[in-house]
This record gives C-alpha cells, structure tokens and sequence, in this order.
C-alpha cells in the first residue's frame, strides 16, 4: 500500500504550512453500532464497505480526511453506508472541508500547493496515472422517503420500505434496505463535503457512485458538494424528496445527476463539467455520458408518486461527444445529451448555461403508450396524478409534488443560454431507445438563447496532441479535459428575467448558470478544482451588472503581447481597450471589454 507512504510526507507538507501533523492513521474495519466523532487530527481508512447502524450518528469534524482502500488492496469494495434510521453528520468550511478520496491523494487546501502530488496537482488522469476512477467506492445514504418501485402498474404511492441498494447484498439486518413514507425524513447533513476518485461496479447498471442517496428525505441538508473522477455518476438520487445547492460534479465516467424511482426535490447551483476519468474507457464507464439522466418511476411509468422536480441556476459544460454511432441523436446509452429525461420524468429547469455539447441539449421521451415526459411540456404544474395510495401511505395528493414552480408547466426548460452546441438539434422528442424522433418547437417565451461568443469569462483545454496527457480513443468529437475555467458569466448573461422565490431554499438570484458574475465563486478556496489552480480568475475588472460586454477567446502564442482594439466609426480608427492587453501565459487567451453601452463597437486583437 504505497499510500501510507506518500501519506507519511503529506504530514510533513501539512505542518511545515502551519495546518499540524495528522496524529494517525485509523484503519476502519468495523460497523459503526453507536454515535461516534472522527476527528480531523486523524485521518481515516475504510477497509470494507462500513456501515452506520441504525440508531448510531456518525460526526465528522471540518478538516477531516476519510480515504477508502482500493478493492484490490482490501479484498473487497470500500465506502461508507449511512443505513436508514442512522445519520451522518459531515459539517464541514470553506477553509476546512471533510474529503473522502483514496489512498495517495493530497490535494488539500491546508497542503502547500508545491508539495502536491504530480498526479494530484489537477483533477485530469495524468499519464503516470492513467485511470483516476475506481480507487475506492464511495458515499451511500439510505433513507425512509417515497419512492416509486412497484412492479404492478397504475398503482401508488405505496410504503415500500424492503427495497434493496444496488449491487451489495444486505448482511441481515436490513442495513441496505431504503425507502419509507417520510419525505421530511432526515439523514443528516453534508456541507463542505469533497468526495474524489471513487466508484465501483459490482455489474453494469449496478454500481457504487460519488454519492448514492436512496429514498432521502428532504429533512437532509446537502450543499457546497464536490464529486471529483468518480467511475459511474457523480450522484445518483432512488426516489425521495433530498434538496441540494452548490453542487459540482467534475468529470465524472457516466452521468453527473442520475434520477430515478420517483425523485421529486430540487436543486439550485448546479455545475456539471463533462470531461473524462478514465483514458481507456468509454462512454458511460471513463467518459461523461450524460450531464442529467432522469428517468421517472421504475417498472412501470404511470405509477405514482411522479417525478416532478426542479432545477434552477445549473451550467453544464459538455464534452462534445456524438456518440459511438457520431451522430449525438440515435439514442443508446453512448450520446452526450445534456439533458436526458425518460420513463415520464417530469422536470424543470430555468437559468440554465449549457456549452460545448455536440448531442442534444434535450432529449425528451414521448412515445410512451402510458403517460411519458413529452406530455408534460403542456401540463400545467399542479396537474398532479390520481393516486391510489396503498397501506400507510398519505391520501392528500398536493403533499407529493411541493417542488416544482407554479409559473410553467411540469417538463419545462426556462431561460437558457447555449453556445457551440448542436445547432440543428437543440430540445428533441425522442423514443424509448432515446432516439430523436422529432423537434420540440421553442416557444419565444421560454428566453432560449443562442450565445455567439464564450458565455463564461474563460475556457482552456488541455492539449489533445500533449504526449504527457493520456487522451481516449474513442474519437466522434470527444474534447480534452478542461485545464483552467472562470465559469462565471460575461455580463451579457449576468441579468435574467427569471428569479427564483425566496421559499426558503431557493436564492433569489437573477443570473444564468450556477455561478454569480461578480465576486468569488462557491468553489473558491475548499474544492479540489480550486486547490489545482483550475480555477482562475479571467478579467482585470468585474463585471458590470445590466451593461452589455463583449469577449473573445483565442489561440495564443505563449510570450506574446496582445491587446484588444476598438473602432466606434466603423473601423475608420482603432483604439486599445483600457485594461485589455495580456502577455499570454497559455495557449488560450480571453480578452474583454466590460459596460459597453454602444452595441455597434467592432473589435479585433493584435500581437503587439
């Protein structure tokens, strides 16, 4: 186990940087049958899969580092099982964040960035460690909330309380068992939570995710969540009613929100980065497949509860992946759609940023004899279902579906902005195999916009053609990783006509994507994409809000000066940009010009 020892000089690095050396290494080998603390003077090592027992709360100080033992070193898969009745209790800070990661991984922001590991200093496989998935398993939390697994047709909301997890089977006692009739069911909490490098596949479409959440109720807290390389998804919601905010999932080998079994919560802050984990892998097990796959109830698609959720303030940054058939609209589980919603999952999105996506933006299901997700494009919000509750299960339907907006209907995708997507295939209907079977007309009132220049302040790839960087084969428009980002928007983007009501869980914020145009973002300082560098800040000045800016990103040659030049008499005379000159640094460089008021500047860049 080559980790303790790269561990060992971590300490040191951490100490000589002020943070304090860790006083040990806890090997994890037991359950957990009583409330405990890990504390963050300790570092912890998961040795199998380590369940909390129902009845037991497991605290987890800021600051804490939790690893997992490959599969391969421990004999069997590793993670941590929060049963149903249990709670995790993972409160972490900016400065100080919980991170569950694997056994050699130091990229801490109490670590001195120089005395990272070479493998670690970015969040993209390396060429000494090609596969950054699979190093341990990953984050799993079983609650009693509803959800929709009936076998029987037209039935529902039923109290199912014996279904089991995924892949592992239950040791006895119930502790992968989920699912109940409490959709204020709380599991706990998890904020500041970073979780890297994980995922395991005990069969296809039976895995371990970045984070599992299974019949969660929507007492849980989940924000400023982290999903870093995980094999299958980044999280994955089976039913139930879980809120989050400030989520970020980074390259990921398959979806980065997964939806199923009757999920019917919210998000707002979302960030999806589709890029690659795994450079021999494929679509859906190494390489982003899609940014959300939602399917709605599981078995049989008109049972009840529905599928009515909502997500507001989310940017999603493609990998521009067509497919194995390299047209991005033949369905299968191998297309990049961005978002791709199935078996009468009936969403909401609104202030969405979506770039760099060469499938569909949308796929929605429609030719489903029973209802499907393409009817809920012209049902009104509170068109709820007839249900016919079984056992124990609550009669007053409304208390159901109390996530979705009231000003759009069930499906609906609000108050966008797209740029370098699939121009000819934007939001599709498609059939049970996923396949587009026709255009879904978009309606001048939904504020969909075509963006003709980069939406976001700055975007740099790494190299295809760079000899240290592994790069998949699979071709069909597959995008290197993205090397360096400032995701907040140009001020075009900062001001939306939608704003979110201040309900007590949403921010009412008037911007598209998941980022504010000014000040720091939520990932500064705590998450692995910042301590990497990746994270950058593009522009001298902030961005104006309400005024008009225009931004150009090029190719550059390192070393040289450039400036940005304005002509406000129809290129007659040129004038520099106050603020707009760089000496390039990297291969891709922005310039921009912030609060212009007249929209019939021209620009272009000079090498000086």
């Amino acid at each position: 186990m080559t980790g303790y020892k790269r561990i060992l000089a971590g300490w040191a690095a951490a100490m000589a940087a002020g943070y304090g050396v860790q006083a040990a290494m806890i090997d994890v080998t037991a359950d957990i049958t009583a409330s405990q603390t890990w504390t963050a003077d300790n570092e912890y090592v998961l040795n199998q899969i380590v369940f909390v027992k129902s009845g037991a709360t497991l605290h987890i100080e800021p600051g804490t580092v939790v690893r997992g033992l490959s599969a391969a070193d421990a004999g069997e898969p590793t993670g941590l099982w929060i049963c149903r009745g249990s709670k995790l209790i993972a409160r972490g800070t900016r400065e100080k964040p919980i991170i569950f990661t694997d056994m050699d991984d130091n990229n801490f922001p109490w670590v001195d960035p120089a005395e990272v590991y070479e493998d670690y200093a970015t969040i993209n496989p390396t060429a000494t460690l090609r596969n950054k998935a699979e190093m341990w398993g990953g984050v799993v939390i079983c609650g009693g909330a509803y959800t929709a697994v009936s076998s029987t047709a037209n039935t529902g909301p039923l109290v199912t309380t014996t279904t089991l997890a995924e892949g592992l089977a239950d040791p006895g006692a119930g502790e992968t068992q989920y699912g109940g009739a409490d959709d204020d069911d709380s599991s706990g909490v998890l904020s500041y939570v970073s979780i890297r490098y994980g995922g395991y596949g005990f069969a296809p479409a039976s895995e371990i995710n970045g984070l599992s959440l299974y019949g969660v109720g929507r007492g849980t807290q989940i924000d400023h969540i982290e999903i870093v390389g995980n094999l299958d998804d980044g999280i994955e919601f089976f039913g139930g009613t879980v809120n989050t905010k400030y989520v970020a999932i980074l390259n990921v080998g398959d979806d980065g929100f997964d939806v199923d079994q009757g999920y019917r919560g919210r998000g707002q802050f979302i960030f999806v980065m589709q890029g690659f984990c795994d450079a021999d892998g494929v679509a859906g097990s190494g390489i982003g497949n899609h940014a959300f796959e939602m399917d709605g109830v599981e078995k049989s698609d008109d049972n009840r509860p529905w599928a009515l959720h909502r997500y507001e303030n989310v940017t999603v940054i493609g990998n521009r992946y067509r497919g194995t058939s390299n047209t991005g609209i033949s369905g299968g589980e191998t297309d990049s759609t961005a978002l791709q919603i199935d078996d009468n999952c009936r969403p909401q999105f609104f202030n969405c940023l979506i770039m760099d996506v060469d499938s569909m933006i949308a796929g929605v299901e429609g030719d489903n004899a029973k209802v499907d997700s393409y009817e809920g494009l012209s049902a009104t919000w509170n068109a709820f279902p007839t249900h016919t509750p079984g056992v124990g299960a609550l009669a007053n339907t409304p208390f159901y579906y109390q996530a979705q907006a009231t000003n759009a209907t069930q499906t609906a995708f609000r108050n966008f902005v797209v740029f370098n997507c699939n121009d000819t295939y934007r939001l599709c209907k498609t059939g049970s195999n996923n396949a587009r079977s026709a255009d879904i007309p978009i309606d001048a009132a939904w504020d969909f916009n075509v963006a003709s220049t980069l939406p976001i302040r700055h975007l740099e790839r790494e190299s295809a053609g760079d000899a240290s960087r592994p790069f998949p084969t699979a071709g069909n428009g597959l995008l290197p990783n993205v090397k360096a980002l400032d995701p907040r928007p140009v001020s075009t983007w900062a001001d939306s006509p939608y704003t979110p009501e201040d309900d007590g869980f949403a921010s009412s914020v008037n911007y598209y994507g998941a980022f504010a145009p000014t000040g720091d973002t939520w990932l500064d300082g705590w998450s692995a994409l910042a301590t990497s560098g990746m994270l950058v800040k593009s522009g001298s000045g902030e961005l104006a809000i309400n005024q008009a800016a225009f931004s150009v990103g090029f190719a550059a040659e390192i070393g040289t000066a450039y400036t940005l030049y304005a002509s406000t008499d129809a290129g007659q005379t040129w004038a520099p940009v106050a603020g707009a000159t760089v000496i390039a640094d990297k291969t891709n460089v922005t310039l921009a010009d912030f609060g212009v008021s007249d929209r019939s500047k021209l620009y272009k860049v000079l090498a000086d």
